[in-house]
């Protein structure tokens, strides 16, 4: 994403669900804050996973 490198942000809250939610892994690797946590971002906004999970 290029807005990254250009706004340089410490924190990053996602808000909607058509973003590619693994890369939040790779941001916090860089020191970037994802509120809540890559895990929690990746596993509650992730659609493919609900595709695969059904209780």
């Amino acid at each position: 994403m290029q807005l990254l490198p250009k706004h340089k942000p410490d924190i990053i809250v996602p808000e909607i669900e058509a973003i590619r939610t693994e890369r939040f892994y790779d941001y916090e690797k860089q020191g970037i804050q994802v509120v809540p946590s890559a895990k929690a971002s990746n596993f509650t906004m992730n659609r493919k996973l609900f595709e695969i999970w059904q209780p």
